[in-house]
Order: structure tokens, then sequence, then C-alpha cells
């Protein structure tokens, strides 16, 4: 260091410096990379233990409560008992506190906290956290245009999260909604809402599907609707197009109310002048629709030429709906190449230019947090461990 602020040299290589920390500390031995925070960290703590005017330091097991006491008080508080085991010129120059306060979501008590540090916090990088992510809704409401929508939101959350974000932005029930993969027109994969939201890649294009009867059935199971332009001189030559939907249907249904349903999301993409087919007879709808596997692996069951009183077996396991649209349809054209409409998030956001910015790493660092599982709360009132938001102040 006074090699350093000497001014009599332009280079200096701090390897002897490098060489003496590795004794004292293994973890910064060798010539592998290391983490200069945490470097920094480890040398004010030592200067500090080095320099402590202390030679007794005092111990109080007992945390400070923060009921009726104002931030300046507990502040002077958590500070004063600090100092009776660290007090030294390195903690006069380089010391502070940062400020942490969580309230119960029970009783709504607030708990806050004052830590001391030296010199350096973990600051975390704008953005490394959290993630945009496009999620186009089709709504229930067929007369409304699919809508796409982004938000941001933290890689810790799970996919219940990315709902009731989601469902904020578009003013529908976020547990009516489910969240889904899809490919080639087709719905590849759909989530749980228990999954981790970084299951999701940045390849992935993501729907959410509102289905209002989720919160009406008890026992369910959603399965997708495909639709099929079938080629009229290659009978094998199928082509999937438009947006994919999603029926919900009680475990133990029959066909009837299955094609119900189906038919319920299909009718206003026919034509006005085409037959009716509210009839039951085959001939009056324009598509023809089975229950399949995607992988062929079952028998097809015609939806609309079966037995209505019969029993449909659902299952969870890759079967869809497929509606087959011969050469003559009466579907409209707009629903071939249904329009989505963009939300006011998928705005361009303007991206920042010359590097990270120090103010926006410390509002990263004080931005309101939920805690994970495992680091719940345990509120002294309730008596009991919860999940709580986190708010850091320095």
């Amino acid at each position: 260091v006074q090699k350093v602020w000497s001014s009599k040299y332009t280079v200096v290589a701090p390897s002897s410096f490098k060489q003496a920390i590795g004794e004292f500390a293994p973890q910064f031995s060798g010539y592998n990379q290391q983490d200069s925070q945490e470097l920094l960290s480890f040398l004010v703590d030592g200067l500090h233990e080095d320099m402590n005017r202390l030679k007794k330091k005092a111990y109080d097991p007992n945390p400070l409560e923060s009921d009726g006491k104002t931030d300046q008080v507990l502040a002077g508080l958590s500070w004063a008992k600090h100092k009776t085991r660290h007090d030294s010129i390195i903690l006069d120059h380089m010391g502070g506190m940062f400020r942490s306060k969580v309230v119960c979501p029970k009783c709504s008590k607030e708990s806050r906290k004052f830590d001391p540090f030296l010199l350096t916090l973990p600051l975390i990088l704008p953005n490394s956290n959290t993630k945009s992510q496009e999620v186009t809704v089709v709504f229930a409401d067929t007369s409304k245009s699919p809508t796409k929508v982004s938000v941001d939101i933290s890689k810790g959350s799970k996919i219940d999260d990315l709902k009731t974000e989601v469902a904020a932005l578009v003013e529908v029930d976020a547990k009516s909604l489910i969240i889904a993969e899809v490919f080639s027109n087709k719905i590849y994969k759909q989530y749980d809402e228990k999954e981790d939201v970084e299951a999701i890649t940045t390849r992935d294009v993501i729907y959410a599907f509102e289905c209002p009867d989720l919160t009406k059935l008890e026992d369910w199971i959603s399965i997708p609707v495909h639709q099929v332009h079938k080629h009229a001189y290659y009978r094998d030559d199928v082509t999937e197009f438009g947006t994919p939907r999603i029926v919900i249907l009680r475990e133990n249904t029959t066909i009837a109310e299955a094609k119900k349903a189906v038919v319920q999301i299909l009718e206003p993409f026919v034509e006005k002048d085409a037959k009716p087919y509210k009839d039951s007879k085959v001939q009056d709808y324009p598509f023809s629709c089975t229950y399949e596997s995607t992988y062929g692996s079952s028998e097809p069951v015609d939806i609309l030429g079966g037995d209505d009183t019969a029993e449909l077996e659902l299952s969870r396991r890759e079967m869809v709906f497929s509606v087959y649209w011969g050469e003559k349809e009466e579907v409209k054209e707009s629903y071939k190449a249904e329009t989505v409409i963009n939300h006011e998030t998928m705005k361009p956001k303007a991206s920042s230019k010359g590097g990270v910015n120090l103010a926006d790493c410390l509002v990263e660092f004080t931005r309101e947090e939920k805690l994970k599982a495992g680091n719940e709360f345990y509120c002294r009132t309730c008596k009991e461990l919860l999940t709580v938001t986190k708010k850091m102040d320095i």
C-alpha cells in the first residue's frame, strides 16, 4: 500500500501481498479466480480485529426489540450494543448499519432490526435475480383477442406467482389460469403451479389459458384442443393451425359433456351462414373431433359421432381433442391468423448503456423481496414460522 501511494512506482505487483494473505486465508491461495468483495471484507475485518481498542468484550445475548421504538432510537441502541464488542479506527471510518424490516402477514406486527457492516455490502447486479417473461393470455370469452403481456418476476418465484402477476395485468382471476408452453400451434406442456419459473427457458413460448371451470369443479382434468387442417390429397397429411385451447372436464365425464365443451369454444369461429351445429347430427358439424393420444398409442374416440351417454376415460398423459377441418371448412379466416394484441407492458424498454450503475445496485439491494421456503420469519405474537416479505435499507 505504501508503494502504491509513494508516487515512486508506475507499476506495483502485489504478488508478495497476495501470497501473505493466502498463508492466513487458504481460500485466497493459488492462482484461481477469487471474489474481490470477499478479499476486501477479509482484509478490513482483519485490520479491525488487530486494532480493536477493547481487550475485554461484553456479551449480551438478549436481542433488541423494536416495539415502540423509532428508527433513530433503535439504531442508536443497536450501534451502542455493537460498540461494546467492536471499537476501532476502522469501525469509526468504515462502519455502517443496514435496516431490515418484516411485517407479519397474519397479525401485521412490524419487526425491525439494525445490523452492522464494515465497508462492503454484498450488492447484486440489477435484474440479475429477475427475468422478463412474455405470456400470451387466451381468454375464456372467445370474443376477446389473445393478449401478450410482459412481466418482470423473480427467478426464485413459482408458476403460481407468475399467474398472479399475469392475472393482475389483464384483470382475471389468477386461480382460473393454466400456464402452458405452446410449440407449433400445439400445447406442448402444462406447468404445475408449484414448479419454478426457472423451468421456463428463453426459447419457450408461454401461454396462459383462462378456464373459469377450474374454480367450480373439484376433480377436473385439463385437455388441450388442437386445430388441425386436413389436406384433401394426402389423407395422413395434416397441419396444426391457430391458437390451441384448453377445456376443463370432470374426471368421470361423458362424450356428451366433452362434445359440449369443445363445440362451445369453437362456435365463435364458425361462419354465421354455416349449418347450425347445436343439433347432435354429425353432418351438421363443419369439423370432426376425436379424443386421441399425441403419440398414437391409443385408438381415437369419435366425440361428435359417438354415443353421447358413453363414458369417456380421461387421462392426464399426452391426450388431446383434435379438431379436423377439411378443405372447404366454414371456419373464419380470422381464426387461422388470430390477431394477438400487445399489452402496454410489451413496449420496448430502455436498455442501460455504459455499464452497471452503482445507484441501481443499491436500489436492487433495498428492493422488497419475498423470503423463500426454509427462511421463514418467527412471529413472537403468532408463535409460528411464516413466509413474509423483507425490506432492506442502508
